[in-house]
């Protein structure tokens, strides 16, 4: 397989030690009474698959991670996990939760309880629709269209429209997940697909594009979901007719 990201383009988004660093990050909470903090969460057993908390918002027009944890250990416990979520969710004033359903259900209903189901929102990965996103009323959770979006999201990195902490706090474990990713195509689907070794966990980076996915139902980002075309002289098309970049 290929690597739809190489260390470069993911290094290139980390900003400078001098500028930030996940250990001020308690710096940045009074941000969050003037603007919304979004909260990604990827969950795992703790065995070669983790659990993964990011927290970001919107800094100088880029989407920036000021926080991403990984439970591992003792904290793999789902009750140790879940309070402590509940608790940084909580401290940083969080107006929006995204999270993945499918391991995560009965954890995803915790939440719900301690948030509203208006700030929590589940996402599933579906392998085949007819459109990036969309929400099923009667299961109550967003659907995914897995590399449709996982495309877009590595889209958005390479173009460089979001922030990653210093490339010394973010190469391991986080960089590294997203880096274990490597594209195939399915000849029986007839499409690219994203997939990682065994061992090989890409947990953070589902972490982080279900906040970034989740924060754009109050900060929309067309220029990142809806593809730009070019008419025939190369000038950009957009199907939007709004602004393009509402970061």
């Amino acid at each position: 397989g290929v690597r739809p990201l190489t260390s470069t383009q993911i290094r290139e988004c980390c900003v400078s030690p001098d500028k930030y660093s996940m250990s001020q990050v308690e710096e940045y909470r009074s941000m969050s009474l003037a603007q919304p903090f979004f909260a990604g969460i990827d969950w795992g057993t703790g065995d070669a698959a983790y659990t993964i908390l990011t927290i970001c918002t919107y800094i100088d027009m880029k989407f920036r991670v000021l926080f991403m944890y990984r439970f591992q250990g003792e904290e793999s416990d789902p009750e140790i996990q879940i309070a402590k979520i509940i608790e940084i969710c909580q401290h940083f004033n969080v107006n929006l939760i995204g999270a993945d359903h499918g391991f995560g259900f009965g954890m995803n209903s915790r939440l719900v309880r301690a948030f509203g189901r208006d700030r929590v929102h589940q996402f599933q990965y579906m392998a085949r629709m007819n459109m990036k996103i969309r929400y099923n009323n009667q299961l109550q959770r967003w659907q995914l269209h897995r590399t449709e979006v996982m495309s877009a999201i590595f889209d958005a990195i390479k173009g460089k429209k979001c922030e990653f902490p210093p490339w010394e706090e973010f190469r391991e474990p986080f960089a590294q997940d997203f880096l274990n990713i490597y594209s195939e195509y399915n000849e029986k689907l007839r499409m690219l697909q994203y997939d990682h070794t065994p061992g090989n966990p890409d947990d953070s980076f589902h972490s982080f594009l279900y906040c970034w996915i989740v924060s754009m139902l109050r900060i929309q980002r067309p220029d990142i979901l809806i593809p730009g075309k070019e008419d025939e002289h190369g000038t950009a098309m957009h199907a939007w007719r709004d602004n393009i970049y509402q970061g």
